[in-house]
């Protein structure tokens, strides 16, 4: 399903890329005045103008994903890092609860080794 997905994308990507090339390239030789900053730039060509708006806007959205993309890494690298925290965690009351069960072991043992000297002690008096 991902693969198809990309693949869907990078096909509308470049039909983007193909569809502003065509504008530009036709309208190249229209010439218009344009206005930047309260200064008039007279007779550029309208494909040079397109051309420099889809640039700039692309140079946006590229900046606005790398955005994402460094917040979403820093949010996996903080999953990853509790993850690792809850296996060690559970790694920890793993150990735990095996010193617990030889402990009890021993004293089972022990208590068992008291309770089979005791009646002997009692038949020796």
């Amino acid at each position: 399903m991902q693969s198809r997905q990309n693949y869907f994308l990078t096909i509308v990507s470049i039909l983007c890329i193909v569809l502003v090339a065509v504008v530009v390239v036709q309208n190249w030789e229209q010439y218009l005045s344009v206005t930047f900053l309260s200064r008039t730039i007279p007779n550029i060509s309208l494909g040079l103008v397109l051309l420099a708006i889809s640039l700039v806007s692309g140079l946006a959205v590229f900046f606005k994903l790398w955005d994402i993309s460094q917040r979403l890494a820093g949010e996996i690298k903080q999953y990853e890092l509790r993850k690792e925290k809850a296996e060690v965690k559970a790694e920890t009351s793993s150990d735990q609860v095996r010193v617990l069960e030889s402990k009890i072991q021993t004293l089972e043992k022990a208590l068992e080794q008291a309770l089979s000297a005791s009646p002997r002690s009692k038949d020796s008096r």
